[in-house]
């Protein structure tokens, strides 16, 4: 985004999660970005219509070619596919499900088209790296980078996207989220931290079902008064003090906040975090 004097979104939005380092390849004319770190992999594909999707979250594979195998299955046995596992869902298209971004065009036309244009890493030392992936509307000169800077030996990903147009007038945001994550693991517990004055950040556990949970705040510079942009979801089963499949994570911004985690009718988990469309708007300009 283009920054402004004393603009309240100048600051990036972005989520940290215990994950990633990336490694690119192509495979039957798709492009497949494996996103790892020492314990993890996240891999991310496009489908026929150059869409962005994530199509496997789990333990590390071996060689290239396990990739394209898992990425195969994927398409073939997961009938959501390239529904609801889109790594940045846009509104006003084909998407049916929780948007992570809506816009609201020069035009006044509220559809929006993310395509895949291109990827590139760039290491930041022998631990750590940075992958930009941009997306581009075919129809409109609009553009998302999504951005995953990557710790690899602490299994973390702190993530974010990037918005630029260059429309004749302003472009308005309605919602543009930090990260859009999916999960297809079944069994979700998620684990909140929350209560009142003097009395904050109390756990809390809850079994995810078919459905919306969301943790919000609309108390502008006193965010986490009430409810802390911080959780715990648990893979599976519920973790105890020594074992589970867990992912930690937090939203770092500190004013209005909301974090979706919506359970499909297949049962896979999809999670959009950012600032909080309530009373967000925001007139972007171009460039």
């Amino acid at each position: 985004m283009k920054q402004l004097k004393q603009n309240p979104f100048s600051k990036k939005a972005l989520i940290t999660i215990g994950l990633v380092t990336m490694l690119f390849a192509v495979f039957a004319q798709k492009v497949t970005i494996p996103i790892e770190t020492e314990n993890t992999v996240v891999l991310l594909q496009t489908d026929n219509q150059n869409r962005l999707l994530t199509v496997y979250s789990g333990k590390p594979l071996a060689t290239e070619s396990d990739y394209a195998e898992v990425a195969q299955q994927f398409r073939l046995f997961d009938n959501n596919a390239g529904i609801n596992n889109s790594a940045y869902t846009p509104a006003g298209t084909w998407n049916l499900a929780e948007p992570a971004i809506q816009v609201l065009h020069a035009d006044e036309n509220p559809s929006l088209e993310l395509q895949y244009v291109s990827h590139k890493k760039e290491k930041v030392d022998a631990n750590s790296s940075i992958t930009k992936i941009l997306l581009k509307d075919p129809n409109y000169p609009f553009e998302v980078t999504l951005v995953y800077k990557v710790w690899e030996k602490e299994n973390v990903i702190e993530q974010w996207s990037e918005i630029k147009h260059n429309e004749p007038k302003p472009v308005v945001l309605k919602k543009y989220a930090s990260a859009n994550l999916y999960f297809s693991d079944k069994d979700f517990y998620l684990t909140t931290y929350n209560n009142k004055w003097a009395k904050e950040m109390q756990p809390a556990e809850t079994k995810l079902v078919r459905g919306m949970f969301s943790i919000d705040s609309k108390l502008g510079a006193r965010a986490m008064l009430l409810q802390s942009h911080t959780f715990m979801l648990s893979f599976g089963e519920k973790a105890t003090e020594n074992s589970g499949k867990v992912m930690l994570g937090q939203l770092a911004w500190s004013g209005n906040f909301k974090i979706d985690f919506e359970v499909d009718s297949y049962e896979n988990l999809r999670l959009i975090a950012g600032i909080n469309p309530y009373a967000s708007e925001y007139a972007l300009p171009a460039n």
